[in-house]
Order: structure tokens, then sequence, then C-alpha cells
């Protein structure tokens, strides 16, 4: 497939440049208005820091994407599913609505932009043959893709902890999909997309990196999760061309694993999953001793070796990345949590008496 380079290089320039711009704006404007992070929720103790980084990043987009992008039903169904789940951060970092409102209207806005978009994943690759796929019908690929979206929309919002987590993982994953998009031949809309949102992402990280001087609030993780996972359905399931289903799994390995440890130790404790707490990847780096910005260059260094693994070996079997990606997991959650469960039996012993 030919691609016009110089549209994807321009689009490139301007969303970092008007992303560059824009964050120091919506800075000063997230203080004049007191829109900061009062609460800090699962940050460390900063001060007051504007939450408005979400609208830098998701204004160049939805200008670019009107600009580049010309209109279907699927592009207007991204904006709108994209543009709901702004608006549904921005309320959350106004007024912190309760998990599961929040995670109903999540639902609701994902059912729709499938619905409108059709966008749904259709094929994956045969785990038992490297040369052959499967297609997924109705209504389980609404549900599967449904389930898709929520899932990588809140791993994103889960992982962004410290400055720079969320925004660097979302570059390197971005970065990986663009790879495998030209790799595998994927449509120009779909490479712009990517482009668009690497720009602004490069673009705010020079504010965000630590020690950040404004996040990106519910409003940006929210948005960058929706818009990923989206992506995703959009260059590796909708299509007729075998990937593993592991490839996109491993390119957005950490927020995965960080929101499967999140789930298993709040279930182990009995809290409820949806409650959020300091013991997230990032949180145990920082409790080990690693400053903040180690910690987010080691979970850096970390999501490139997956993305890289997930690009060289997308044509393995699923079974043996699947299992790659299980021993990673293992792993961390070995050197994460070894003290967890004891210290969980302890709590519990203690509770009864």
């Amino acid at each position: 497939m030919r691609y016009d380079i110089w549209k994807i290089i321009i689009a490139f320039l301007l969303s970092w440049t008007l992303c560059f711009f824009l964050t120091p704006l919506f800075r000063r404007l997230g203080k004049h208005f007191g829109i900061t992070d009062k609460s800090l929720r699962g940050k460390p103790p900063k001060g007051e820091v504007p939450l408005l980084g979400g609208l830098a990043l998701y204004l160049p987009f939805l200008l670019l994407t009107l600009i580049f992008i010309p209109s279907s039903l699927q592009r207007n169904a991204f904006l709108l599913g994209s543009g709901l789940m702004v608006l549904l951060g921005f309320v959350d970092d106004l007024y912190d609505i309760k998990p599961w409102i929040k995670f109903l209207f999540q639902l609701s806005i994902g059912a729709l932009t499938i619905y409108i978009g059709n966008i749904e994943i259709t094929f994956v690759g045969d785990p038992f043959s490297a040369s052959k796929f499967v297609y997924i019908n109705e209504p389980l690929a609404f549900l599967l893709t449904l389930l898709w979206i929520v899932t990588i929309t809140n791993a994103l919002n889960l992982v962004d902890g410290l400055d720079g987590l969320a925004s660097g993982l979302s570059i390197i994953s971005l970065i990986a999909f663009f790879l495998l998009g030209i790799i595998m031949k994927r449509s120009e809309m779909l490479l712009l997309y990517i482009t668009v949102l690497i720009g602004s992402n490069i673009g705010f990280l020079r504010y965000n990196f630590p020690p950040a001087s404004i996040f990106l609030g519910d409003t940006g993780s929210l948005f960058l999760g929706f818009s990923l996972s989206i992506i995703t359905v959009l260059g590796t399931f909708k299509t007729a061309t075998v990937v593993s289903l592991m490839v996109p799994i491993l390119i957005l390995g950490i927020p995965i694993l960080d929101t499967i440890f999140a789930i298993l130790r709040r279930t182990i404790e009995g809290k409820n999953i949806f409650r959020a707490d300091t013991a997230h990847i990032h949180h145990r780096l920082l409790d080990m001793g690693l400053t903040e910005r180690q910690s987010v260059n080691l979970i850096y260094i970390i999501s490139i070796l997956l993305n890289v693994i997930a690009v060289i070996f997308r044509d393995i079997n699923i079974v043996i990345l699947f299992l790659l990606y299980a021993i990673v997991g293992a792993s961390m959650f070995f050197f994460l949590y070894r003290g967890f469960f004891r210290r969980n039996r302890s709590i519990v012993k203690n509770n009864r008496k």
C-alpha cells in the first residue's frame, strides 16, 4: 500500500506543535479556575497541580482528524466516543464520580461507538495455526469488542499514577502499532490516527515528565485508553490478515498487567475492585526505594521490551506468546508483591482477634 508520507509527517508536526503550545495555556486555566488534583488520588503529594492536560491532548486530535481524515461513520463514531469519554473524564476530575457509575458510562460510550461505527473485533489469529484466522460472529463480536474497549480504557486510567507514565507508555505502544500498521499494510487513516496521537503525547510529555507541572487527569487517561482500544480494533482485529491475539496484549502489556494485579489483590483482600489504592506497579517501585523518575524509566524499559517482542515475533503461535507473557507477568507479580500474601494473612488474623 502506498502512503502519503508528507501528509503523515505534517500531521505529526502539527499535533506536536499544537499540544506543545496548548498545554501551558490549559495549565494556566487549570490554576485560574482551581481545577487541580487537590486530593492527589493515587499520586505522590506535590501540591495542587492542574488537571486539564487531557484537553490539550484531545483538541489537536479532534482538529487534525477533522482536517486529514475524510468523514465516515467509523471516523465520526471514533470522534463521538472519544469526545464523550473526554467529557466523562472531565466531570470525574471535577466531581469524583463513583467508580461503578463511571463504569456504566464507559460501557454505554463503548457500545454506542461500536454500534454507530461498526468497529468490532471480527477476526483473530487461529491459536492452533500460524496461517489461519478465526471469524467471530455476532453477538460475541460486539461483546468481545466492548469488553476490550472498557478494559484498555480503564487500564490506562489505572496506570496514570506517576508523572509521565501514561503518556510515555502510550507513545511506546503507538509507535509499535504504527510499525505494525506499515508492516501489515493497514490503511492510511489508521496511521494518521496513530501519528496524531504520538505527536500530541510527545508535545504534552515535555510538561508531564517528572516533575510534572500539569496532569492528564481522568480526562486525558480515559481519552488515551479509549483511543488505544479503538486503534487496536481497527489495526489488528478488524481485518482478515492473520495476527496473533497476543500481539496487542503484549504491546499494551504493562497497563493490562497492572489491571490484572489490581483485580487480584483487591479480590484477595476482599476489597471493592473499583476502589482506588496505592499498590499499583508504580507504587510498589516507589516503596522499594526508587525515585519517581527511576520508576517511570524502568517501566518504560519493560514496556519497550514487550513491544519489541510483539512486533518482531508477531507471527509466532499464540500459545508461545501467551506463555512468554505469563512468565513475565508472574515474575513481576512475585517481585513486586512477594510479601503481599504473607501480609494479607496477618491482617486477616489480626481482624479475627
